[in-house]
């Protein structure tokens, strides 16, 4: 998925890249036009030459800015584009999830992953990747320019190049593990404050403020005991790099005034390669965070691909299967959530169309889970579920889950319109149909009496109705659908004896 996306901006990767070599060659001259500034105009008093070296200084210094900002506009609009596309292919692809993968997340890390780690693939690419390439071009022109001025100092250069280089990958390598427990330490941290503050009355309810506020404290001394793991190392692999840099730097200076004092080298030169030397040695500090960062925003690339990767629900779409009566059939039906806890073994039950049945069990007893496999959220361990004589995974998921409506007792309602929460839609062709359902189920007046009817906006899940108004539209927007099977899950419990009375008189109708 995340090739696809890069194939589609790769014009913008590639523009990127380019701009990111050009700057980095066109500003690799500096150095040495100073340093012949130096000879030229201050040490010969040759005036001619300072007039052409403002004038290329200044062309050079344009052609360099041009290139940023052609940089920087293709990095925003990559950005941009990028951004979205792997957030949406995130997003579509959580939707296609089997139930089992849902159920073993926390909302808040899935959370976490779209906003957070769908960023990294491009920090990876562009800030580390392209600017570890113009590093390592900025010092192989660095050592160039060296050699060209001097020889001596090109061989200190050239042999401080490997040393620092390898020391700093040896070294990051024993930090990367720590960056991969930082970031699960962060996502599990959001998602726990995510189902905190969203269950926040019952925790006040449970009075178990202390209990929560305890358990927030362990997770944050987690997180900073890795976070200080991470900064003591980055500390101690700064020290080290300075303390190799330090040491070139001394050999170069102590060559150097030999070099002067034997006329081997002019003052200008010297100031030049002093200047590159400069260079080489701020590129190998940033060719270490680059190394040490590609192994921080790896992390973030891999726990995309986590989702990207999952494997979607099977989905047989070249079926044209269709649901005509609604006649279901467990037949020797056996399902277990893990390999403790069996909730059916050899379950046969058979419901004809049209006929209306209740089923009674204790709590955990397995009503939920036949609605969950007549839906196809999970796969039985052995035997099928039939609708008119046809195995569920026979037909197509969108086909299987539009003839079948299921009203819950807490549903979910979406910001928007009350016509939109029942048919998805804003468009007023409906609404005939929509005010006898709403009549059916006993809240016509209700919805007649707001400002807007059925424009009314809603927001917050509903949080301004009672539970049997929002009980109430979510039946009638099952009865919208005009399924085949009909399954009601405890729905009615939170409805009054009158309003139930109504509801299960208007089954008839439809």
């Amino acid at each position: 998925m995340i090739k696809a996306i890069i194939k589609k901006h790769m014009y913008l990767f590639i523009v990127l890249l380019l701009c990111v070599i050009a700057t980095t060659f066109s500003g690799s001259f500096y150095p040495y036009i100073f340093g012949v500034l130096v000879d030229k105009v201050f040490t010969e008093k040759n005036m001619d030459y300072f007039i052409n070296i403002v004038i290329l200084y200044a062309v050079i210094f344009s052609v360099n800015q041009f290139l940023h900002f052609i940089l920087n506009m293709s990095w925003a609009k990559l950005m941009t584009k990028y951004i979205y596309d792997i957030r949406k292919a995130m997003f579509t692809k959580i939707q296609y999830f089997p139930c089992s993968k849902l159920t073993d997340k926390h909302t808040g890390e899935y959370i976490q992953k779209i906003n957070w780690d769908s960023e990294q693939f491009l920090h990876y690419i562009h800030k580390n990747v392209f600017y570890l390439i113009a590093s390592v071009l900025e010092l192989i022109i660095s050592i160039l320019f060296i050699f060209y001025l001097n020889h001596e100092l090109c061989i200190v250069a050239i042999i401080a190049t490997p040393i620092i280089v390898y020391s700093s990958k040896f070294l990051s390598k024993r930090i990367s593990g720590l960056y991969w427990k930082q970031s699960e330490e962060t996502n599990k941290r959001t998602s726990w404050l995510y189902e905190i503050l969203a269950n926040l009355s019952e925790v006040k309810i449970l009075n178990a403020r202390r209990s929560v506020e305890d358990e927030y404290d362990e997770m944050n001394e987690t997180f900073y005991n890795v976070q200080r793991k991470i900064e003591y190392k980055e500390i101690h692999l700064e020290q080290i790099n300075k303390g190799i840099n330090l040491l070139f730097q001394l050999i170069i200076y102590s060559i150097s005034v030999f070099l002067i004092i034997s006329d081997k080298c002019t003052l200008g030169a010297l100031i030049a390669i002093l200047g590159y030397f400069s260079t080489c040695t701020k590129t190998f500090n940033s060719i270490t965070k680059k190394i040490v960062n590609l192994r921080k925003f790896k992390v973030g690339i891999m726990r995309c691909m986590e989702i990207l990767n999952i494997e979607e629900e099977p989905d047989n779409s070249n079926n044209t299967n269709s649901i005509e009566k609604g006649d279901i059939e467990f037949k020797n039906v056996s399902f277990s959530y893990n390999s403790e806890n069996q909730v059916f073994s050899n379950l046969n039950l058979k419901i004809q169309a049209k006929e209306i049945i209740g089923i009674v069990g204790e709590s955990g007893s397995g009503k939920t889970t036949l609605c969950s496999l007549i839906n196809r959220f999970y796969e039985t361990s052995d035997g099928e579920v039939l609708i008119d004589g046809i195995n569920v995974k026979d037909y197509k998921l969108n086909t299987l889950r539009n003839k079948i409506g299921v009203v819950f007792q807490e549903n979910y309602f979406f910001p928007g319109s009350i016509r939109y929460n029942l048919i998805f839609s804003d468009e007023k062709n409906r609404d005939e149909e929509i005010y006898d359902v709403l009549e059916k189920v006993n809240i016509l007046d209700f919805v007649k009496s707001l400002p807007n009817g059925l424009d009314t906006v809603i927001m917050d899940n509903l949080r301004d109705l009672s539970g049997g108004q929002k009980q109430r539209l979510s039946i009638a927007r099952a009865f919208l659908k005009n399924p085949k099977i009909l399954i009601f899950d405890e729905a009615t419990s939170s409805l009054d004896s009158e309003t139930e009375a109504f509801i299960q008189k208007s089954f008839e109708t439809l």
